[in-house]
């Protein structure tokens, strides 16, 4: 029996069942203890990972899965491009907390770890947790891009440093 609260499914506890096999006795009392049955709850939660690869197979699965590694790989790209240690560390700690997030997912999948309730990222419904790896996402592009700007404004500095050589040199000719 699970109990719904506002879109949130409630596990009730797990129950024993006894049956009364052969062994009862003329008096109807068991002679020995019959066998018991645990029953598990119904609201177990499912993995997103282990209902992707069930709705569409190895080849949606591995879909699914290479667009989330593409993006690990992407940030962790991007963190050995930036010279600056704060974008670096914003870099690296998304690209992480994306990577374990998604493999603990894929091993609770897989009955590897027990189910945690934890979302895969960019495929989950759970709103804060998206919510909160779209501003990680516009924090790495944000990184990325301000330590862009940053080398394109010292490349300029010094393509004007170059086409204005002669000015710091002796190139005038005396009056004449």
């Amino acid at each position: 029996v699970n109990v719904r609260l506002k879109g949130v499914a409630v596990p009730a506890p797990s129950v024993t069942v006894r049956s009364a096999g052969p062994e009862v006795a003329k008096s109807g009392m068991p002679r020995t203890r019959p066998p018991a049955v645990r029953l598990r709850p119904l609201g177990r939660p499912m993995p997103v990972m282990a209902t992707v690869g069930e709705e569409v197979g190895f080849v949606g699965f591995a879909i699914a899965y290479g667009a989330v590694v593409l993006v690990f790989f992407r940030m962790l790209t991007l963190s050995l491009k930036v010279r600056n240690d704060y974008c670096r560390m914003i870099l690296v700690g998304s690209a992480s907390w994306v990577m374990v997030q998604s493999m603990l997912n894929i091993l609770s999948a897989n009955g590897t770890l027990w189910t945690m309730g934890l979302p895969m990222p960019f495929l989950s419904l759970g709103g804060s947790s998206l919510l909160a790896l779209w501003i990680a996402i516009g924090l790495c592009q944000g990184a990325a891009s301000a330590d862009a700007r940053e080398i394109e404004k010292e490349r300029e500095a010094k393509r004007a440093a170059d086409r204005d050589w002669r000015r710091n040199g002796w190139s005038r000719l005396s009056g004449a």
